[in-house]
């Protein structure tokens, strides 16, 4: 099983110290074979789900994929809460589950399950090992890219036909002109507030945010952001605060709000901010559509 040799090689290459799961007594015992001769401890679950939140934890704490196993069919279907929790809360997971290859004859195929319909909702990306691949560091570098989630990679004792993978890491061209517009607002801004969302934490940008003096709020998946204990730390936001939430009176008073990384959901509810129809120069700019 070449393609797995290289696929354990490339794994251990990345650094992965820890895979957690249950496997089969096929492929993925054979993977995981080649993993512990190569120094990567394999931590056997009683569930499946489980396997994928410890590998969502290892992708939160450290911000590099974490990794989990499962045989297919059933195996993967038992890992979908986990790996369903991780994509909401955008820890980088890189899920590997034994499966079928697509040509294999339907009487053949053991509690048969399609995983491309089962992953469908929850996956970033989705795709079967050949012996080209794809590397393990371009799952995995997929996996952390912004918004961070699952990958999931079926693997066979037989490699996959190879597939055009596509280039993972396409990054938008800067808008100078949206980026005008923002400097503009912030510049007239005299009042403004900051909603950080998970991106804050996941781009370290705890000492920018500490050593500001304006309201900012964090999401609850942000908490941590900013120091809680400093004075212009205003809470967390959660879109439906009650008449004593401190998002209730500041947002307000506003005439700015810059989110970083808010994502709808993290907030309980998705709607305008509350803006009193306040009327100065600044938001009538943001009534007018900037969304930057």
């Amino acid at each position: 099983m070449k393609h797995l040799e290289i696929l354990a090689q490339q794994i251990a290459a990345r650094n992965v110290s820890h895979i957690f799961g249950i496997p089969g007594s096929g492929p993925s015992l054979y993977l995981l074979d080649a993993l512990e001769k190569r120094g990567v401890r394999f931590h056997l679950t009683h569930f499946e789900g489980s396997a994928a939140l410890m590998a969502g934890a290892i992708g939160k704490l450290s911000g590099r994929s974490g990794t989990a196993i499962s045989i297919k069919g059933p195996g993967l279907t038992n890992m979908l809460p986990g790996l369903a929790a991780c994509a909401l809360d955008a820890f980088p997971v890189v899920s590997i589950s034994e499966a079928y290859l697509p040509d294999t004859p339907p009487e053949t195929a053991h509690k048969r399950i399609d995983h491309v319909k089962l992953l469908a909702a929850i996956a970033k990306f989705q795709c079967g090992l050949s012996l080209k691949g794809p590397p393990f560091e371009q799952l995995a570098k997929r996996a952390e890219s912004e918004v961070p989630g699952v990958v999931h990679l079926n693997i066979a004792a037989t490699p996959f036909k190879d597939e055009a993978v596509e280039d993972t890491f396409k990054i938008k061209k800067k808008d100078d002109a949206q980026w005008a517009k923002a400097e503009s607002l912030l510049r007239q801004s005299r009042q403004p507030i900051i909603v950080a969302g998970t991106l804050a934490t996941r781009s370290n940008w705890y000492k920018n945010l500490n050593g500001l003096s304006i309201p900012i709020f964090s999401t609850a998946a942000a908490k941590g952001a900013v120091n809680e204990n400093l004075p212009h730390a205003a809470g967390v936001f959660t879109g439906v605060g009650g008449p004593l939430a401190p998002e209730k009176t500041l947002i307000p008073q506003a005439d700015l709000i810059i989110a970083i990384g808010l994502r709808h959901n993290e907030v309980l509810s998705v709607k305008p901010f509350d803006w009193h129809n306040r009327r100065d120069a600044v938001t009538d700019r943001i009534a007018a559509g900037w969304t930057g």
